[in-house]
């Protein structure tokens, strides 16, 4: 079944039809063509196959030990580039109905995959909410096969060779668009 856009979740099936597009598995990181059926495998400690689309954004968090409603400071966008794809995370106070009055905030990340690069936009946070955190930092985990370069020196990157995950850590919020630029490992 699908959970939203980006995940196409498996269970107590031996065979997994993948729709059609570009499909990573969230696992192992390999990358699948859609429209086909392929054995269901996973890791021992997994509930079972789990994949997500080319292009999609997703907003995490730290894991903590409970959920509660307190929104954290951080924000770690899970990046699997495919073209253009865009995100926009809304946030409210998660305990009153004050949402609809509007007390919300945005944010949108952009990436675009061209020839040459890849290119993650940050746009600043609009919007307020109550005991909205104050401070925003954002952490990138882009998922991309072979080792990009981060050209914004600014900021401390690390690839993860195996599973072929760029992270780039510590990203604050300046109230202006912020540009990471990732460039492809033999261009």
């Amino acid at each position: 079944y699908m959970f939203g856009d980006a995940f196409l979740v498996s269970a107590f099936d031996s065979v997994v039809y993948l729709p059609e597009g570009e499909w990573i598995d969230y696992w192992t990181g390999k990358h699948y063509n859609g429209r086909q059926e392929i054995a269901s495998e996973f890791p021992e400690e997994r509930g079972g196959p789990l994949f997500v689309k080319a292009g999609s954004i997703i907003p995490a968090q730290k894991v903590r030990s409970s959920i509660g409603t307190a929104t954290p400071e951080e924000i770690i966008w899970e990046i699997y580039p495919k073209g253009k794809s865009s995100f926009t995370l809304f946030e409210d106070d998660g305990e009153s109905y004050k949402y609809l009055e509007g007390y919300i905030a945005r944010t949108m990340v952009e990436c675009i995959e061209t020839d040459d690069n890849i290119e993650i936009i940050i746009h600043p946070r609009t919007g307020k909410y109550d005991n909205m955190p104050e401070k925003r930092i954002h952490r990138l985990k882009v998922h991309y096969p072979g080792k990009p370069e981060c050209r914004n020196k600014e900021y401390t990157a690390e690839y993860d060779q195996d599973n072929s995950v760029m992270m780039i850590s510590d990203i604050e919020d300046t109230g202006r668009d912020i540009s990471i630029v990732l460039n492809y490992p033999d261009k």
